[in-house]
């Protein structure tokens, strides 16, 4: 994504922003653009696109990649990332979702209240399959005492893995 378009995106509001970029299909061009971004380490870019993918939608294509950027240092959206995979409910990224609880990335060491984590936490809980579940019954003996009641809850609020809203 050039300098430019990054800088209609954060500039633009969403109607104005598919006429200026002329991009048909918004999500999935800021899709390819997030796939490069990875691949180029562009934190810039990974901006930019999550925006995008917030505008105007994102699935399960994203997954990869997301999960991909959550253990990445390079980038500062990690809080983010954690927040779209929940909602789009990536069964794959629960390992990285996990991490996310264990680590503080060096621009997050100031946050005492672990909001990465606690995103992870609500990531895992919106997710509708087992290993979610499981993950967090795991993350009941986490090394981190503070996070052990959040974890609670969100099991507590599954009543099973259908009655998660993905």
């Amino acid at each position: 994504m050039s300098p430019d378009q990054q800088h209609l995106v954060f500039t633009l509001g969403k109607h104005d922003l598919a006429d200026a970029l002329g991009v048909g299909d918004v999500s999935s061009w800021a899709w390819e653009e997030l796939a490069g971004a990875r691949s180029a380490q562009d934190p810039a870019t990974v901006e930019a696109s999550l925006k995008l993918g917030d505008a105007f939608g994102y699935d399960h294509r994203w997954c990869d990649p997301l999960a991909d950027l959550l253990g990445q240092d390079w980038h500062t959206r990690h809080e983010d990332v954690a927040f779209m995979l929940g909602r789009v409910g990536c069964v794959d990224a629960v390992p990285a979702l996990v991490g996310a609880t264990r680590w503080v990335p060096d621009y997050l060491d100031y946050d005492e209240s672990r909001q990465l984590a606690v995103k992870a936490i609500h990531s895992l809980g919106r997710i509708p399959a087992d290993e979610a579940r499981d993950a967090l019954q795991a993350l009941l003996s986490h090394e981190d005492h503070a996070l052990r009641p959040r974890v609670r809850r969100v099991l507590d609020r599954r009543t099973d893995v259908e009655g998660v809203d993905p």
